[in-house]
């Protein structure tokens, strides 16, 4: 037997009798019809003299029942018609056990609709018989969705089985327009067994996010995806922070420490990547390359706006305090044994950034203009979370978890407070924009301007918190990530280093992701295939994004591969291919539009302040001089100059 995992969504089984009897699988969720699961069975049997007989068995059982739901057989909806002869169709429906939220939320109603399968199918071809195929169609649908899902199941499942022999066509077809639309390619030669992996490592890791979240389904992401209950499925910071506050925050905070520091923090950490990875995030890889998944997974935010105000006013806060554990509704439920849903309050932050990120690579004011009550809100959050202290002329946050779990209700998170600074500024930022001057808070002014952040002259670096000892053990397993600044540095071997650490986790032979390198904690963990895609998004390329324009500056390729190619950057509504080249010791950059948006086109600009236009599939070749490439929309003047 042979198992296979496509790219284009779908996994394969496949048997062969004596060489001449075959016999294939395939199961998928199919990607354009969110509410349909689709099982495929074929057999060939025209090339054998003997007949056949293929028994298909239910080894799941009969009984779907879960922790959280009391599903059973129901009568089906009227309506709903058999697809093929002596094909009979159970239909399934239940109710959440216990609601999150009694005073907001009902119970979700579920309805499915399958093929009625006791305990075996048998199917017998006779000799010579040419190939057989049968179609398990499932139909689930919610009261998440619909008023009467009973009713929308009736209606989906007569039109799938109306076009069966399409189904898995169009299911192929949806993936190559997302393939299309973003993804990160690598060319190498065939005895190169470690870039090879590198490739196939980075086409799994685009697939297992890619696969978890939908833009017309907008529930977000979280750590185990779609494939597992891991963290019971809750949404986390793990979906929604972005590598520039990274850049600005964490590589600020520690990398540019002496290298004596940065080197025992980077060895100390070491042992942690095979401990839990959730500080490595899946957000910049949608905002990067299918912006569309991006919004979906700001959208689940956006819509729980409700949830967080609730939060925050029934833990005695203004504004909106986002739940560091989201589900449904959006109130918190982490559980109540972990202190994380009380004191880790940055999980606020980093959603109002990776919004505001979202901004900066589109320009949509019109949906900038609908999220910034959520910003406002969370300003508002933030100067009630904090303290003003007299003695010191400061704004400090006291008694939270910062990133690292191991040091709880600690004061002052440098983490924590550069990211309510950066939230708040953003605030500021977007009542100017709107001409609103009139209506920024003084606190607003004041906090952004003397929020507690200490620094260590002495060491050279932003000490954790107050009272942060060095020597003690954090819960910090993003060391891997250290490649991006050890590539900012010159030090590629230590770059490689821990690039390769990065993606230890990757278990075979589906290259599916762990919590730990030995396969233990969360599977299908698309947290840590998040913080991989970073590296290789702006990590060795050095992609950063700014306000008002983006950057590129490549140095140095993993392993030294010749060539890393980025297609779909997408830029206020433009799509860039940036094909990156190593060729006589020197960098290249070939850049191009895939698409342009022509009320937007772009242009390049070098660090001698030489501009280029971008055109529509005519590469633009600049070659790297250790300095950042400028990408801006085109204007007819030009004031402002590419350093900063």
């Amino acid at each position: 037997m042979i198992r296979i995992l496509k790219l284009d969504g779908y996994f394969g089984q496949y048997w062969s009798a004596d060489n001449v009897a075959r016999i294939n699988q395939t199961v998928l969720a199919h990607r354009q019809y969110r509410n349909l699961l689709l099982t495929i069975f074929e057999i060939d049997n025209s090339q054998n003299n003997d007949s056949i007989e293929v028994n298909i068995h239910n080894i799941l059982g009969l009984n779907p029942n879960t922790a959280d739901m009391n599903y059973g057989l129901t009568n089906c909806p009227s309506g709903i018609s058999n697809y093929a002869n002596n094909t009979y169709i159970n239909c399934y429906s239940g109710l959440t056990l216990e609601c999150e939220d009694t005073m907001s939320l009902e119970s979700v109603y579920v309805i499915t609709a399958s093929p009625k399968f006791d305990d075996q199918v048998s199917i017998v071809l006779s000799p010579y018989q040419p190939k057989f195929i049968s179609y398990f169609v499932s139909v689930l649908t919610t009261s998440l969705e619909s008023s009467n899902p009973a009713k929308l199941a009736t209606v989906l499942w007569n039109n799938y089985t109306r076009s069966l022999g399409s189904l898995l066509d169009s299911h192929i077809q949806q993936w190559e327009l997302i393939w299309q639309n973003g993804r990160i390619d690598m060319d190498y030669l065939n005895d190169d067994t470690k870039i090879a992996q590198v490739a196939k490592n980075t086409y799994s890791s685009l697939y297992y996010i890619y696969s978890s979240i939908r833009s017309d389904w907008t529930f977000g992401l979280s750590p185990g995806g779609l494939a597992s209950d891991a963290y019971n499925g809750h949404m986390f910071w793990d979906q929604g922070f972005h590598i520039c506050t990274y850049i600005y925050i964490y590589i600020y905070f520690v990398v540019v420490y002496t290298y004596m520091y940065t080197y025992l923090m980077i060895n100390m950490d070491v042992t942690l990547n095979k401990k839990k990875k959730k500080e490595t995030w899946m957000y910049p890889s949608l905002l990067i390359l299918q912006p569309d998944l991006a919004a979906s997974a700001l959208d689940y935010r956006y819509k729980r706006l409700d949830g967080a105000l609730k939060n925050a006013q029934l833990t005695n806060y203004e504004g909106a305090r986002f739940p560091w554990e989201s589900a449904a509704s959006g109130i918190e439920v982490c559980p109540i044994t972990a202190p994380t849903g009380e004191y880790e309050v940055h999980i606020s932050a980093d959603i109002a950034l990776a919004i505001r990120q979202y901004y900066q690579m589109s320009k949509d004011d019109a949906w900038i203009s609908n999220y910034a009550p959520v910003i406002y809100d969370i300003c508002d959050f933030w100067i009630s979370r904090s303290i003003y202290n007299a003695t010191c002329n400061c704004y400090e946050i006291l008694d939270v978890i910062g990133p690292d779990e191991y040091n709880t209700n600690v004061n002052n998170s440098v983490y924590t407070n550069v990211a309510a600074m950066m939230t708040i500024n953003f605030g500021i930022q977007l009542l100017t924009y709107f001409g609103q001057n009139a209506s920024i808070p003084a606190e607003w002014s004041q906090f952004v301007q003397t929020i507690k952040i200490d620094f260590d002259d002495q060491l050279m670096y932003h000490p954790e918190f107050d009272g942060y000892n060095p020597s003690i053990e954090v819960k910090q397993a993003d060391v891997a990530m250290f490649s991006v600044g050890w590539v900012e540095l010159g030090n590629y071997t230590k770059a490689d280093e821990l690039f390769t650490l990065d993606y230890a986790n990757i278990q075979p032979p589906f290259n599916i992701w762990t919590e730990t390198a030995s396969g233990g904690g969360a599977v299908n963990f698309i947290t840590g295939a998040g913080g991989y895609l970073q590296t290789l998004l702006f990590g060795y390329p050095q992609l950063r994004i700014f306000d008002d324009y983006l950057s590129l500056n490549c140095s140095y390729l993993p392993y030294n591969m010749p060539f890393l190619h980025i297609h779909g950057i997408h830029y206020l509504g433009n799509s860039l291919a940036v094909n990156i080249s190593l060729a006589d010791g020197n960098i290249w950059f070939y850049i191009f539009a895939q698409i342009q948006n022509n009320s937007r086109s772009l242009q390049a600009v070098t660090y001698d302040n030489h501009v280029s236009p971008l055109q529509f599939n005519t590469p633009l070749k600049l070659l790297v001089q250790d300095q950042p490439i400028k990408i801006e929309q085109v204007s007819s003047s030009r004031t402002s100059n590419l350093y900063y």
